[in-house]
C-alpha cells in the first residue's frame, strides 16, 4: 500500500519535481514517517538511476543518495549499466520487469551499511552493501559531519547471511623508520584464524620507503579470502638517524686518530663507514672537522658531524753524523724536516759560511749527493743507480727520486704544495709587500737555502730553495725540485745542471 501511494506520486509530479518528494530526504517536503520499515525495505526494491550507475534499492536510499526512479535498469553490450527512464509509462505495469523487486528470486545479503559514494556524497542511510558496491562507493563507519568518513576495513563489516569470508587487520605499532620493516607486524586473519603467508603488504614487506604518515593495508592472495583486502591502519614514519659520538680532542698529522663510535636508529656501525679525514688520519694540523657517511644499511648514503679535534705536527728523530734531525711523516711517505748537512768532500756553505750551514743545511752538486764518482755530473751514470739510491743518507733512507717528488706535491696539493711546504718564516717578502713565507701545514718546513755553481758564487738565499732528485735527465743533467717566494707550486727542474750546488733532503725507504 504505502509502495502503490509513493508510485502514484511520483506519477503525479514528474522528474523535476523530485526535490518536493516527501520520501526525498534532500526535498523541502520530506516526511520521516513516510520511509519503509527497515523490514520491509529489503522485501521492497525499486529500480534507482544515479551517476554511478543503475541498481535496485530501497525508494528511501535512491532519493537519499541523489537518484532518480526508472522503469528499470537494464545492461547494455558494454557491461555499463544503464537506466531507461520512465517517460509517461505506467510503473505499476513494468514494476513486474524489476529484476530484484518483490517476488523475485535473486536474494541480496542482509548487510547494511552507510556507504560514501564516488560522487563524495554519503546518504544518511543504510543501504545493501552489495548496491554500495555496484554504485561504486566504500562502505563508511559514519556519514555525520562530513562525507570524508574514514572507509571500513573489511573487519568492521558485518557478515552476511551468505557466509561470505571475512579478512581482517590489526596493528599496534604507531611509529616506524624509513627503510625498515614495521615492528611489531599487524597480524592479518580470515575467519578469525591468523594468515601468516600469501600476503601482499603496503607499503611492500611492511618497509616504508618515505617518511611521513603511511597508510597500513593488506591483501590475501590465497585461500578462501583470496583477493580481499584489510585495511590496518597508519603508522607515523621517520627518517633513519646516523649519529656519531667520542671523537679524541687531539690527534698528530699522520697518525690515526681513534674511531668514534657511529649509530644508524641506535644500532653501532663499524663497517662500510667513510672518514673525513680519510682514514681518521689528519694530513694537516689545526682544528680539523671529522665527518662521517654511511656507505651501507638504512643510513645509506647519510652523513654526520664528528666534532673537530685539534692536530698537531708531531715530528719524528733522526740521529747521524753526530747531528740529530727532525722526520716527518706526509700521507705514506716519511721525510726529513731539515736539509741534510753533512760534510763530505765537495759540501758547500751558502757564501762559505758554517752559520748557513747550521741554518740551510750543507749544499751539493748531484755527484756529491749522489756518492758517485765526479765524472758522473758530465757523463750518464744511470746504470750504476738503482731505487731506492742511498747516496750520501742515512743508512734506511735516500736521495728521492723524481717519481717521490711528484707523490709528496700531488698528495699535499699540487698547485699550492710549495705554500704548504715552505716554512712559516725565513723566506723574502713578494713584490707586492705580502709574505714569501708559507703555512707548513704538514711539517716539512721547507727553507730557502739558495744555490752555488762549480765557480764559486752563490745566490737567491732567502728568495728560493733548490733540491736534487736521484734521477738522471741525461748527462749533464738531472731533476730536481725548486721552491720560489713569488709562487705557491713547486717548480720541476729537469734541466738542472750536474755541477750546481743544491739541498738534499733524504726520504726513508
Amino acid at each position: 500500500m504505502v509502495l502503490s501511494l509513493f508510485l502514484a506520486f511520483l506519477l503525479f509530479f514528474g522528474c523535476t519535481h523530485e526535490r518536493d518528494n516527501p520520501y526525498d530526504p534532500h526535498g523541502t517536503k520530506y516526511d520521516p514517517s513516510l520511509y519503509l520499515s527497515s523490514s520491509s525495505s529489503l522485501s521492497v526494491l525499486v529500480p534507482c538511476m544515479h551517476t554511478a550507475g543503475c541498481a535496485e534499492i530501497s525508494a528511501e536510499a535512491c532519493f537519499a543518495s541523489g537518484g532518480q526512479l526508472v522503469a528499470f535498469c537494464s545492461v547494455s553490450s558494454s557491461s555499463s549499466l544503464q537506466a531507461e527512464v520512465s517517460s509517461g509509462s505506467d510503473i505499476y505495469n513494468s514494476s513486474s520487469s524489476f529484476s530484484g523487486g518483490a517476488g523475485s528470486s535473486s536474494s541480496l545479503p542482509e548487510v547494511m551499511v552507510l556507504c560514501m559514494l564516488s560522487d563524495g556524497t554519503c546518504p544518511l542511510t543504510l543501504i545493501s552493501q552489495e548496491n554500495c558496491g555496484i554504485f561504486g562507493g566504500t562502505p563508511v563507519q559514519s556519514c555525520v559531519g562530513s562525507s570524508s568518513s574514514a572507509p571500513l576495513s573489511s573487519s568492521s563489516i558485518a557478515p552476511s547471511s551468505s557466509s561470505a569470508p571475512t579478512f581482517a587487520c590489526t596493528m599496534t605499532a604507531t611509529t616506524g623508520t624509513v627503510g625498515v620493516a614495521i615492528s611489531p607486524a599487524p597480524v592479518a586473519t580470515c575467519n578469525g584464524s591468523t594468515v601468516t603467508d600469501g600476503l601482499a603488504w603496503t607499503p611492500a614487506n611492511l618497509t616504508s620507503r618515505t617518511a611521513g604518515s603511511v597508510p597500513v593495508s593488506v591483501v590475501a592472495d590465497s585461500g578462501v579470502c583470496s583477493g580481499m583486502a584489510a585495511w590496518c591502519g597508519s603508522v607515523t614514519v621517520s627518517a633513519p638517524t646516523l649519529a656519531c659520538t667520542g671523537l679524541a680532542t687531539t690527534g698528530a698529522v699522520g697518525v690515526a686518530m681513534p674511531a668514534p663510535t657511529v649509530t644508524c636508529n641506535g644500532t653501532a656501525v663499524t663497517t662500510g663507514l667513510e672518514w673525513t679525514p680519510e682514514n681518521l688520519t689528519p694530513t694537516v694540523a689545526g682544528s680539523v672537522p671529522v665527518s662521517v657517511v654511511a656507505g651501507s644499511g638504512v643510513c645509506n648514503g647519510i652523513a654526520t658531524q664528528c666534532g673537530s679535534v685539534t692536530v698537531s705536527i708531531t715530528y719524528g728523530s733522526l740521529h747521524y753524523e753526530g747531528q740529530s734531525y727532525k722526520t716527518i711523516k706526509i700521507g705514506t711517505q716519511t721525510w726529513m724536516a731539515e736539509n741534510l748537512n753533512y760534510v763530505v768532500e765537495g759540501s758547500k756553505c751558502y757564501d762559505n759560511d758554517p752559520a748557513n750551514c747550521n741554518t740551510y743545511g750543507s749544499l751539493y752538486n748531484w755527484a756529491t749527493a749522489m756518492a758517485l764518482p765526479s765524472s758522473c755530473n758530465s757523463t750518464s751514470c744511470s746504470s750504476q743507480i738503482n731505487n731506492p739510491y742511498r747516496g750520501i743518507c742515512p743508512s734506511g733512507w735516500h736521495i728521492p727520486s723524481d717519481a717521490e717528488w711528484t707523490t709528496l706535491t700531488s698528495y699535499v696539493g699540487s698547485s699550492t704544495a710549495g705554500t704548504k711546504l715552505k716554512a712559516t718564516s725565513g723566506w723574502n717578502n713578494k713584490y707586492d709587500g705580502s709574505s714569501g713565507n708559507g703555512t707548513d701545514e704538514f711539517g716539512f718546513s721547507a727553507l730557502p737555502g739558495g744555490y752555488g755553481n762549480s765557480s764559486g758564487l752563490f745566490g737567491n738565499v732567502g728568495n728560493s730553495g733548490n733540491w736534487w732528485s736521484a734521477t738522471e735527465n741525461d748527462a749533464t743533467y738531472a731533476y730536481g725540485r725548486d721552491m720560489l717566494y713569488i709562487f705557491d707550486d713547486v717548480g720541476s727542474n729537469y734541466n738542472s745542471n750536474k755541477s750546481v750546488l743544491c739541498s738534499v733532503r733524504c726520504i726513508q725507504d
